[in-house]
């Protein structure tokens, strides 16, 4: 039970928030492409996400870029971020695992080669999770990640299906990529993080001198990077177990460039949307709770989301004063509330929801 908990609130980023998202790049590491440690291209992500929520647009590639804030002290410990329509604007490559007679396979053991391809433009990914390692103890980078699900929510037609998510690759000891290394260095003359920030800024012509021009063979593969493909950096291999609960599947489908894998769900399929459920905001002087629930604002111009703990009932969810400032919201205000510790039949969520489960099955 406790009076007076830590809130932290997700919220989209801000101009202001540059140093603070300046500081998680410069710890992420190599092979995060969407975070690379650069004041400007910081910069322009900033502007770009700030963009997208003031003018949210259903035929645009855009980037809704959150912040995790740790409200007593105003320190930015985490960021996550949702793009729409992929590929459209920009290429975007991958690899997808095939056997003998062509066929995709789910399974690396069955692949025989590995063929370029442009497997999900016009999807929706989730992506740039990251949480600063000194706040990753209570499980707040989980509901860091599924805010992503409570924004998609509130606009299903801007957030179109399959919903993808790419994890970092392998790396070996000395943070190199073996699949990189072997596959594209010598090709390309550029070290990962060069190419990275290569491919980040190329437009399709650039693209051609990346892509290779036939399918990659596996079995010509040395051991070390044949064991890469599929497997996620052992950094992500926490998110990737979220995922799978949250409910995104493998797709036989990995990274271009260091062969991680590329899972997918659909916007039915997410279990934080499923069971997100509607209800009203209740501020009171003091919250008795040990439950933890995270809470956001059913609006996508608007979003913003609160974790702490917090008194949650059906149809009602009591906060304190800080934490509805937090939320940018008034007393008796409609909101979504998900709690790991809610007993959900369906009956209560209003959540809006959309199909397109034909086109996900297609892409499996």
């Amino acid at each position: 039970m406790s009076t007076s908990p830590e809130i932290h609130v997700v919220r989209p980023i801000e101009a202001s928030d540059l140093e603070g998202f300046f500081a998680l790049a410069e710890i992420s590491g190599p092979g995060f492409t969407s975070l690379q440690a650069d004041r400007k291209y910081l910069s322009e992500y900033i502007q770009a996400s700030g963009e997208s929520f003031a003018n949210p647009d259903v035929n645009l590639a855009q980037k809704f870029l959150l912040v995790m804030e740790e409200v007593s002290s105003g320190k930015i410990i985490g960021c996550a971020a949702v793009k729409t329509k992929i590929g459209t604007q920009t290429p975007f490559v991958d690899l997808v695992m095939k056997d003998g007679r062509g066929e995709p396979v789910n399974d690396e053991r069955q692949a025989v080669y590995l063929d370029p391809a442009s497997t999900f433009d016009g999807a929706t990914e989730v992506g740039s999770l990251f949480m600063h390692p000194d706040h990753r103890k209570g499980g707040l980078g989980r509901y860091l990640a599924k805010s992503r699900y409570l924004l998609i929510g509130t606009s299903p037609e801007v957030f179109s299906s399959p919903i993808i998510a790419e994890l970092r690759g392998m790396q070996d000891v000395d943070g190199k990529s073996p699949f990189y290394t072997h596959q594209h260095r010598d090709r390309l003359q550029k070290t990962f993080e060069e190419a990275d920030e290569f491919i980040t800024n190329a437009d399709t012509e650039a693209w051609k001198s990346v892509v290779p021009t036939s399918p990659i063979v596996v079995e010509n593969l040395p051991p070390q990077v044949r064991d890469c493909i599929g497997q996620p950096h052992r950094s992500g291999v926490g998110a990737y177990h979220l995922l799978r609960k949250e409910g995104f599947v493998k797709t036989g489908v990995v990274d271009l460039f260091d062969a991680g894998p590329i899972l997918m769900s659909d916007f039915e399929n997410i279990s934080t949307i499923r069971e997100s459920v509607d209800c009203r905001l209740n501020i009171k002087g003091q919250v008795q709770s040990s439950d933890t629930v995270m809470i956001g604002v059913d609006s996508l111009s608007n979003f913003r989301a609160v974790i702490g703990s917090f008194e949650s009932e059906s149809e009602r969810v009591s906060v304190t004063a800080e934490a509805a400032i937090a939320l940018n919201v008034q007393d008796d205000s409609q909101v979504k509330s998900w709690t790991a510790k809610q007993n959900f039949d369906g009956s209560s969520s209003k959540t809006k929801r959309v199909s397109d489960s034909k086109k996900a099955e297609e892409l499996q």
